[in-house]
């Protein structure tokens, strides 16, 4: 199974799910076969060493690397290069198919500067470095997992704040 694991993995994220689950399994029949005790000394050693041979922080990290590289560059790259005509009705599309919001999306995304692509190019590498990297620590080989509930708790923090603010401010306005 570990052979149909590496086989799955590729440089994009979903590749690397495919292998984590794959790995997965292979660890769940081994675990099985060590309780009842199903494996020979020559079994185990190969078993040992092919487990040992694994290391999932530097797959894991490869994989975001690639998907930001991936999704973060090239399909920005790609989207800046359609004419408006055929990037519109492809964010239509994504956004909720045919029908009246998806004309709706047209009108509404027709005035959209040329700059607008470059700027979600920066929120998304911004998004990776502030909130995913700090998670890592390669130099360890550690992950951090309470940093991410932080930065969620932050991330929410600062939406709640910005929605009471308004909701308070308003009744002022009028």
């Amino acid at each position: 199974m570990f052979h149909i694991a590496g086989a799955t993995k590729n440089d994009f994220l979903i590749g690397h799910l495919v292998a984590v689950s794959v790995t997965d399994l292979a660890i769940q029949v081994i675990w099985k076969g060590l309780a009842s005790h199903q494996w020979s000394d020559a079994q185990l050693q190969l078993l040992q060493a092919q487990v040992q041979g694994m290391d999932c922080l530097a797959d894991s990290w490869n994989a975001l690397r690639a998907e930001r590289a991936g999704f973060g560059n090239a399909m920005f790259d790609y989207l800046r290069s359609l004419p408006r005509k055929k990037l519109f009705p492809m964010l239509q599309n994504m956004a909720g198919g045919p029908g009246l919001e998806s004309i709706m999306g047209g009108l509404t995304l027709s005035p959209i500067p040329t700059g607008w692509l470059y700027f979600e190019q920066l929120n998304y590498h911004r998004l990776f470095e502030e909130q995913l990297l700090p998670i890592f620590d390669m130099a360890a080989r550690r992950v951090y997992p309470q940093r991410a509930a932080q930065r969620r708790h932050s991330t929410r923090s600062c939406r709640g704040s910005s929605r009471n603010s308004r909701t308070t401010s308003s009744p002022a306005r009028r």
